[in-house]
This record gives structure tokens, C-alpha cells and sequence, in this order.
């Protein structure tokens, strides 16, 4: 069935429902072409008004107002120029259900006999979006015909408010109040148009009339909400929600609660004392139908109050189980629930443009596409089922502020103790003691290091300790409040959600409650997950000794030193003396620095060399060297001539020496004068005693 055809059934559902018309023309292209009413009519146009209103003229009480005929011509002007203008917007299966009579006045519908109904088909065809410009032209055909008829002509200013034509609405819809003035409809109506013009003053008059004639106009109060939002009071504007949502239901109605919250405001007292009662006088059959709840019990862990931090860590493994169902359904399932129901709002969390900021807001209503209840995808909702999820979400949000409340209650008290322990552990790194283990470490004192190691790890435990039991308290207080809180929230959205008999809407719920329970303690359970890490490493801050290691093993044992002793100069046997052998003229004498060789008889030589120096004399010689027994005498003179070590040139001198040694037994005395001439002195005699043996002109001994 095409959208047009859709167009067409609806418009004669509604005529049966409504106007109990048991016969019905062919629906097809020609219709007749006949004004509504004919001239025998006119007379009693003016003062026909909707058979079914029950909160404009007849539910103010008042008497309809004479129209100024100035304002009514220029009412009907306004009407013929829509019919005009839209008439020829219209597809052709739609242009087939009316015709404009040759006149330009009037419009022509099969089975449609009076202007309340043609309007009322027009406020039908309007709510379920079934045509664009249809409801319109058939308001205005009913102005038209019925200038004077308050109801109709608030329903035409209604459509026109609709195209977003608000200076005609606002025109339109004053004309009505001054045919009514104490209808709240109209006066709400006329409040959303001034609202849609920017001008929020006029709406609150309006809207704030309304109420006083009528309390229980939900309406009034959605109008005063946005009045509210445009003034930056969310709470306020909350507060007019709730009131709004006792009374009915419109998707507009949670695009105002979601502007309230991003201007502040928050469901602070419980909603569903109001929510829930409904008025046991209302003929209405989805108000007297029993809301059957199914009273099914939540069940939530009890949490020990663990004696030591060990006792706490020692039941990690029994809290695993917890801690991943709350990560799972109360994080990830949440994101994919977002995701799959509430993309929009997942875009606004994460900065993205969403309903705009309350300060931008241009009008009343939004684009019908974004207004309506299509946040649950591909779930078909009775009508009752929005009111109900919008209930469901004004429960969670009190009790997600009374949890966020609870957690706050404790907020300052455990980052008092988080900073506390975390300045406790960076203290004891910082200080002598935690320096001086580092330190033996460094130096391979693995046992000192150790020993200074558990000193350190007991003072971490003992600080870990303290933060522990602080930390319990805390925790088992936050965790018994929002178990209570908890509690309640299942009972009461329970009752919020009862008689739906949609098995996707159910799951819809479901889903959301389970989320909600999880995510309250998705907090505590994170800690179990991350804490017992943190407290086992209290124990070992030091990592290099273990909590109980026997340190006796790192007893030290004493070691000897090294000892290089150093080799002392050993003392020359002859130092002083000279050991020498002679051999008839030639002899051979050796002393600590020196070696000699000489060979004299009558004209010789000798030849030196110092051998720590180098240092070499050869020296020419005359003399003679005689010997009697026992007994030498010797006298020599000569040149003596010095080279160094590298064999050059250093010097000359001359030489003179008389001698003599006598010898007895082992035993030889000698004694020498002597001359030298490069030094210029006088060598003193000296004096020695030779031991060897001597035989013929041999012999050894020392000078």
C-alpha cells in the first residue's frame, strides 16, 4: 500500500471511529463536487465547534467569543492562500480525495459532512506523518467553511506552525484565543509559536495562563520546559518534564529532557510517585488497564569484611567471576547497547553534534525525523511503550545520580588516602636507607643490601596496611548504599515497565536494567581487579630479598689479604775493597762498580770500564812492578784518556802510582799513594786484607 492509499484508509478509519458513518461513497478518482455545507448551513456555522474537544472551548467553560469580522476575512484569506499554494504540492492519488469547488471556498471530502470533522481528520493525518501537506489544506478548507469555530481555527494555526510559517501561525492562533481566551490549548499552542519566534516572555505568559485555567495541561508544561531551557535552568525545565510526563506522552517531550540535562538539570527527587499515579477517573482504556508487574528479586553478593589485606587478596579468585561479568555487561555491553539503540547520544558523549547546545535552540519543535521515538531500532511501539521507556529513563537517571551522590559522598576521602599511600611509598624511595641498598647492591654487598631490603619491605607493607583497611571501610560502605539503591531501582522499574507484551520492547528493558545494576558497581569491582596487584608489591618494594628469607646464609666469612712484598737492593760483597788477581805484569781487579785490566812492564797499559755507567778510561802506563817472596813494590805513571757509554770522547788525564803488598801465609797487607791529574787531588792511601792463596807472582787480595 502506497503512502497516498495509506492516506485514504486512514482518513476513513478515522471517520468510522470517530463519527460512527456506516456508509461510506467509493474511494476512487471523482468525487463529488460539493461544498461541505450548503447555504442552509451557513446559518449555524458560527457556532459549531469539534464534537470531541474536551480542553478548548468547552473545557474552559466560557462561552465562545463574537469574531471581529476584519480578523475572521483576513483568517479566511490566509486559508485560501494555503490551499492554493500547497494544493498543487500534492501527489495525485491525494489530490483524488478533495476537490476545490469552482468558488475557491469550501472543500469537498466523501463522507465528511461538517468542518469539525474535516479538521479533525487533518489533526490526525498530522500526528501520524502520513501526508506532508494534506493536514493543511484540509485545515484550511475548514476554516474556511467554519471562520468562527475557535477549535478549528487552532487546529489550522497549528499546521501552519507545522511549516514552519510562524508569523501566519501567530496570527492565526491570537484570531483563536480572541474567539476563546480561556482555552489552554489554544493559549499553549499560541505559546509554542512565540517560542518558535524567539519570543520567551510571551510563551511563559501563555503557557503559564494555560496551567492556572488548567494544572493537569501537559502541554502548558512541556512549553514551560523549553521556556526553561532557553534560559539556562535545567532544573527547573526537569521539573516541568516530569510533570509533563505524568500526563502524556510525545517524542518532543525526551528531546526536551535531553536539552534540560545539557543545561544542568537533574532528576534530583523521585519521579515515579508522580509517573505512577494515574488518575483513577480517566476513561482512558490504556490508564485503566493494570499496570501487572512481575515482581522478580534482584540478587546481589554479599562482600566479607575482610580481616587482612592478605584475606583480601587471598579471595581474588572467588571475585573473578564478578569482576568480569561487571567489565563485560557493564562497560562493553553498554557501548554495544549505545551503539545499537543510541547512536546519537553516543555521538553527544563523544563530542559529536547531537541535539545542539540549549543557547542555539531556534524552535519548539525539532525535524519530525529526529523527534520521533526511533532511538530503538527496528522495534514497533505502541503507543503506550514510549511513555513507558521515557519513565524507565527518567528512573534510571535518579537513581544514577542518587549512586553518582553515594560515590561522591566517599570521593574526597579516598583520594585523601590514594595520595597518601602514594606519597608514603615515594618517600621511602627517596630515602638514606632506600639510597644505601641501592648502593650495596652497586657494590655486590648482596647481604647488607638484603637486610636493608626487608627493613624497606616492612614499612611498605605496614603503609599498604593502612591504606587497605581505610580503603575497605570505604568500599564496603559505598557497595552496602548502592546495593540499597540498587534494590529499590529494580523494584521500581519494574512498575515503571509493566504490562508490555512485546518480546523485543522486554528485551529492550531487560537489557538496560542489567547494564544499569553492573555499571553502579563497576567502580568497586575494578578496584578488586587492580588493588590486590598493588598490595602483593607492597611487599616486595625492595625486590631483592624475599618476605621471609633466612639472611643468616649472608654471614661473612673473613678473607686474607694479598701481600706484594718489595725486593730490597742487595748490599755489594766488596763494597768498598777491590778483588783482584795479578799475573806477573798483568793483573785483573774487580770492585762493586768496575772491572780493570792492566799490563805493565816498564811500558803498558790499562783499560777500566764502570758497567752500571758505561763509562770506559784507557789509560798508557811507564813504570815498573817488581816482587821479592812475599813481598810487591810497584810505580807506574801515565795518560789516561775517558769515553762514555755511547764510546765518545769525554776527557784526559794523567796518573801517578806507587804501591806495594806484602803477603803471609792467606793472608797480604798492601798500601798505594797515588796521583791524579784530571781531578787535581790526591788519592788517600788505603788499606785492605786479601784472603787466598799465592804461589810464585800469582796471588789474590783486596785493596
Amino acid at each position: 500500500m502506497n503512502k497516498s492509499r495509506r492516506v485514504c484508509a486512514l482518513i476513513y478509519a478515522f471517520l468510522i471511529l470517530f463519527t460512527g458513518c456506516s456508509r461510506l461513497d467509493e474511494i476512487d478518482r471523482s468525487t463529488d463536487e460539493k461544498p461541505i455545507y450548503n447555504d442552509e448551513d451557513k446559518e449555524s456555522i458560527s457556532s459549531q465547534a469539534d464534537p470531541d474537544d474536551e480542553q478548548g472551548t468547552k473545557g474552559s467553560g466560557k462561552k465562545q467569543n463574537d469574531s471581529d469580522p476584519e480578523a475572521r476575512n483576513h483568517i479566511v484569506a490566509l486559508a485560501e492562500k494555503y490551499i492554493e499554494e500547497y494544493y498543487k504540492l500534492l501527489p495525485s492519488e491525494e489530490k483524488s480525495i478533495i476537490e476545490l469547488v469552482k468558488s475557491g471556498k469550501g472543500i469537498a471530502i466523501d463522507g465528511l459532512k461538517d468542518a469539525s470533522n474535516v479538521s479533525a481528520a487533518a489533526v490526525f493525518l498530522s500526528a501520524t506523518a502520513s501526508s506532508q501537506y494534506l493536514p493543511v489544506i484540509l485545515s484550511a478548507g475548514a476554516v474556511i467553511e467554519a471562520p468562527e469555530n475557535a477549535v478549528i481555527v487552532n487546529n489550522f494555526g497549528t499546521m501552519v506552525r507545522n511549516l514552519k510559517q510562524i508569523d501566519d501561525s501567530l496570527t492565526i492562533l491570537l484570531y483563536a484565543k480572541s474567539l476563546e481566551s480561556e482555552s489552554p490549548m489554544i493559549l499553549t499552542n499560541l505559546g509554542h509559536s512565540y517560542l518558535d519566534k524567539g519570543e520567551t516572555d510571551k510563551a511563559e505568559e501563555c503557557y503559564l495562563k494555560a496551567l492556572e485555567l488548567d494544572p493537569d495541561f501537559g502541554s502548558a508544561h512541556e512549553g514551560m520546559a523549553y521556556v526553561y531551557i532557553k534560559r539556562a535552568d535545567g532544573q527547573k525545565a526537569i521539573n516541568e518534564i516530569v510533570e509533563a510526563a505524568k500526563r502524556g506522552y510525545s517524542p518532543m517531550l525526551r528531546a526536551a529532557y535531553k536539552a534540560a540535562k545539557k543545561a544542568g538539570g537533574v532528576i534530583d527527587i523521585p519521579p515515579w510517585d508522580k509517573l505512577l499515579n494515574n488518575d483513577p477517573e480517566s476513561s482512558d482504556s490504556e490508564s485503566e488497564e493494570e499496570n501487572q508487574t512481575q515482581n522478580d528479586m534482584l540478587i546481589l553478593p554479599d562482600l566479607p569484611k575482610w580481616e587482612s589485606r592478605g584475606a583480601f587478596i587471598a579471595t581474588l579468585p572467588n571475585l573473578s567471576k564478578l569482576i568480569e561479568d561487571s567489565m563485560q555487561k557493564g562497560m562493553l555491553d553498554a557501548i554495544v547497547f549505545a551503539v545499537t539503540y543510541h547512536p546519537e547520544d553516543l555521538e553527544e558523549a563523544f563530542g559529536e553534534e547531537g541535539f545542539g547546545d540549549y543557547e542555539d535552540y531556534d524552535g519548539y519543535y525539532e525535524d519530525e525525523e529526529d523527534a520521533d521515538m526511533d532511538d530503538i531500532a527496528s522495534i514497533e511501539l505502541m503507543p503506550s511503550y514510549g511513555q513507558k521507556l521515557f519513565m524507565l529513563e527518567l528512573v534510571n537517571d535518579y537513581f544514577a545520580e542518587k549512586i553518582n551522590q553515594a560515590y561522591n559522598r566517599t570521593l574526597s576521602k579516598r583520594i585523601q588516602i590514594d595520595d597518601a599511600y602514594q606519597k608514603d611509598i615515594d618517600s621511602i624511595k627517596e630515602s638514606a636507607k632506600f639510597k644505601s641498598m641501592e648502593k650495596k647492591i652497586m657494590e655486590n654487598d648482596i647481604g647488607g643490601a638484603k637486610a636493608l631490603g626487608k627493613e624497606i619491605n616492612k614499612m611498605s607493607a605496614q603503609m599498604a596496611d593502612t591504606h587497605f583497611y581505610a580503603w575497605r571501610d570505604i568500599t564496603l560502605q559505598n557497595y552496602n548504599e548502592i546495593k540499597d539503591l540498587l534494590y529499590e531501582y529494580w523494584k521500581i522499574s519494574d512498575q515503571v515497565t509493566g504490562s508490555i507484551y512485546d518480546q523485543d520492547v522486554v528485551d529492550y528493558i531487560n537489557k538496560i536494567r542489567e547494564i544499569t545494576v553492573y555499571a553502579s558497581i563497576l567502580p568497586i569491582t575494578t578496584d578488586f581487579s587492580m588493588l590486590p596487584t598493588t598490595y602483593a608489591l607492597a611487599d616486595y618494594l625492595a625486590p631483592i630479598v624475599e618476605h621471609d628469607e633466612d639472611l643468616s646464609q649472608y654471614k661473612a666469612e673473613q678473607i686474607g689479604t694479598v701481600q706484594t712484598p718489595e725486593k730490597e737492593k742487595k748490599e755489594c760483597a766488596i763494597k768498598g775493597k777491590k778483588l783482584s788477581v795479578t799475573m806477573g805484569p798483568a793483573s785483573f781487579a774487580v770492585t762493586c762498580d768496575t772491572w780493570e785490566f792492566e799490563f805493565l812492564e816498564g811500558i803498558g797499559g790499562a783499560i777500566k770500564q764502570n758497567f752500571k755507567t758505561g763509562e770506559t778510561e784507557i789509560t798508557v802506563l811507564v813504570g815498573v812492578k817488581t816482587g821479592a817472596g812475599t813481598t810487591e813494590f810497584s810505580g807506574k805513571t801515565g795518560v789516561t784518556m775517558k769515553f762514555d757509554s755511547d764510546g765518545n770522547f769525554t776527557g784526559w788525564g794523567t796518573t801517578t802510582n806507587a804501591g806495594a803488598k806484602v803477603g803471609m801465609g792467606p793472608i797480604e797487607v798492601s798500601g798505594n799513594v797515588g796521583f791524579s791529574g784530571d781531578v787535581g787531588s790526591i788519592g788517600s792511601p788505603n788499606a785492605g786484607v786479601s784472603i787466598g792463596t799465592h804461589g810464585g807472582a800469582a796471588g789474590i787480595g783486596t785493596e
